[in-house]
């Protein structure tokens, strides 16, 4: 059964998620499982949302890769929940097969749809 995963970072900065991000090589190196990433900047931090196809899926990437990646750019743990996911509503899916598997900050993702 497909799951989300939901992480909250307090007090990361830009900087240092771009920072985090290039250190997975997501782009490169896509992680067993991995369907979709988004992250959001709030006021104290940022907050990401990503969907796996399996639970183990998740936790294998968290414990393993993830959990390096944090350590490599001085990162502190966020705070994670994991959710059987329950709906997914793309109407504009197209717009995510053209982007392909790459990861862009929202405004330059935008400017090539």
């Amino acid at each position: 059964m497909a799951v989300a995963t939901f992480l909250r970072f307090e007090r990361l900065t830009p900087e240092r998620y771009n920072r985090l991000v290039v250190s997975l090589e997501l782009d490169a190196n896509l992680p067993p499982g991995h369907i979709l990433h988004v992250a959001a900047e709030v006021e104290d931090g940022f907050e990401c949302c990503d969907l796996w196809w399996t639970k183990e899926a998740a936790i294998a990437f968290l414990e393993q890769r993830f959990r390096q990646a944090l350590v490599k750019v001085g990162v502190d743990p966020p705070a994670v929940r994991i959710a059987p996911l329950y709906n997914l509503y793309a109407p504009d899916v197209e717009a995510i097969q053209r982007l392909g598997p790459m990861s862009l900050p929202a405004g330059l993702a935008a400017a090539l749809l």
